[in-house]
């Protein structure tokens, strides 16, 4: 039992700026998962001796779309790991020129099954730079070579895996370092949730490595991964990473909400509502495709003004909105969802005695502001200059009906416009009608006090997307949340428990409380510990 860390130095933009061929692939391959590198599913097939009664087999989804494959092969190899297919080749091109110290192929790593052999080429605009044969011998294999200034790769499969499909899950330009035990002096993992994303944490990793590799440089924003047990529990991205002598490294990483803090949002104008996910498919850009989102939530509503912020906060005013929870914990993607109510019981024997209960004042009130965005009387003029070039002009606040002279405008919403000068003479000129926020409060008292309890009130007053449309539902749902008051500071084993579940557990005291785990601060001695924060229900 131990706790790993799986660093990837890869050849940053090559995933992204990459598009896959395969000439074997399943009508259920998904080959665009090459380009976001996302975890491929255990499914259970009917090859012999294959599919294991034990639980950790899934079966294929009746929708297509819901099926998590990167690329598998139709056909299965024989006992010899021969195939019949006459062409067993994925060809990977890209925009632009790439280097690196070789490839990582990863194949079936839930069951341990890969091809013996395969052939990979490296090419420049049609010309061969170098080709390879290779013996594979793991289910993640690096093919070793470097190469510069590639835009074409191509890899043959001489041979399928013995009596199985070809399984591909990922390709990565670049290799993967892989530190255990031995190599990790300290790992520390926070995960976080809130159960109506009045804010959205941040996950974060900490840890020191040891390392024999003099030469590796620990880039900052790349991907680092922690396991525990071949268990993924959170993909992290290195915000900090300092060398504290010639083998020692302390690195310091975020998720992917510490990410979208970094990245502006030009909000806009949903007065006209619109989906919760083409909310997010507007404000995320890239990273919406990292999106896991329930099913139901994405058809909710929308409605309201925002202004320029980060993605991270506007990610969070409309899962407020809708009532959507937000979490990354054991997953390489950012999970979107409702909270559930299933208990989950944690057992004496994984609970560690001592613990605490730390009790909050009673919440008497709650006053959430529904918020009407109105447009003015008067056009306002935005900008009147000379212009050289094509110019990104953000607005000092929200307008709409917006007016353009002596420009082409290239895109434009309710805080901004890129616009290109149509003459470098002639003052390029943009108005607008401003936009105005107004509120009306509406409140929800705790009739369960007397007449001498401290007052202590709950304001919602700045989320855009509180609207008529809205508003009584958030309002309940921050008096329901608000209203407990208890918190349990206990440490636990942990098995299947993760931020958000609820969970059934024994007290210092000898009670039986059940709550919903806020946070967990994990770490892997031999067991995977976990000191939890759990917010109680009485």
């Amino acid at each position: 039992m131990s706790m790993s860390i799986v660093y990837k130095d890869i050849s940053p933009g090559s995933t992204e700026n990459s598009t896959t061929t395969a000439t074997f692939q399943t009508q259920y391959s998904d080959l665009s998962r090459f380009k976001d590198s996302l975890q491929n599913e255990n499914y259970g097939t009917f090859e012999n001796d294959f599919w294991l009664l034990d639980g950790s087999f899934s079966v294929l989804p009746d929708n297509e779309s819901d099926i998590n494959i990167s690329c598998w092969s139709g056909n299965i190899g024989s006992s010899t790991g021969a195939t019949s297919d006459t062409s067993k080749t994925i060809v990977r091109e890209y925009t632009g020129y790439y280097t690196s110290s070789g490839i990582t192929l990863t194949f079936d790593t839930f069951n341990g099954e890969y091809p013996e052999s395969i052939t990979v080429q490296w090419l420049k605009d049609g010309e061969l730079l170098s080709e390879q044969n290779y013996t594979v011998d793991n289910a993640v294999f690096y093919c070793a070579n470097s190469v510069e200034k590639y835009n074409k790769i191509i890899i043959v499969f001489n041979t399928f895996p013995k009596n199985r499909r070809l399984r591909v899950s990922a390709i990565e330009d670049g290799t993967s370092y892989t530190y255990t035990d031995s190599t990790l002096k300290s790992v520390s993992l926070l995960q976080e949730i809130s159960p109506i994303s009045e804010e959205i944490s941040e996950n974060t990793l900490n840890c020191s490595i040891f390392t024999e590799n003099e030469t590796l440089t620990f880039q900052t924003m790349q991907p680092i991964f922690a396991y525990y047990n071949g268990k993924l529990l959170g993909k992290y991205f290195i915000k900090t990473a300092t060398h504290e002598n010639i083998k020692m490294w302390t690195l310091e990483a975020t998720d992917y909400i510490g990410a979208l803090e970094t990245i502006q949002s030009y909000g806009g104008d949903y007065r006209t509502p619109i989906t919760f996910d083409a909310y997010l498919q507007s404000i995320l850009g890239d990273y919406y495709k990292y999106c896991d989102i329930e099913s139901g939530l994405k058809t909710k509503s929308i409605k309201g003004y925002i202004g320029v912020t980060t993605a991270r906060e506007a990610l969070t005013h409309a899962c407020f909105a809708v009532g959507a929870c937000v979490s990354t914990a054991n997953t390489d993607k950012i999970k979107i969802f409702t909270p559930k109510s299933t208990v989950k019981t944690v057992p004496e024997e994984r609970i560690f005695y001592g613990g605490t209960t730390d009790i909050s004042d009673i919440v008497t009130k709650c006053e959430v502001s529904m918020h009407y965005t109105n447009e003015s009387l008067d056009r306002q003029t935005l900008l009147d200059e000379k212009l050289t070039e094509t110019t990104t002009v953000l607005f000092n606040g929200g307008y709409t009906s917006l007016t353009f002279g002596n420009c082409t405008v290239v895109e434009q919403s309710a805080n901004y416009a890129i616009v290109t000068p149509t003459s470098t003479t002639d003052n390029v000129t943009i108005k607008g009608y401003a936009l105005s926020d107004f509120a009306k409060t509406i409140s929800k008292s705790n009739t369960d006090i007397t007449a001498t309890t401290k007052a202590n009130v709950i304001q919602v007053t700045s989320s855009p997307f509180v609207t008529d449309n809205n508003a009584n539902d958030v309002l309940n749902r921050v008096f329901s949340h608000y209203s407990k008051n208890s918190k349990l500071n206990a440490q636990i084993v942990v098995d299947t428990e993760q931020v958000g579940d609820m969970i059934s557990l024994k007290s210092p005291f000898g009670e039986t409380l059940t709550g919903r785990i806020l946070s967990m601060d994990l770490s892997g001695a031999g067991k995977l510990i976990g000191q939890a924060v759990i917010l109680l229900e009485v």
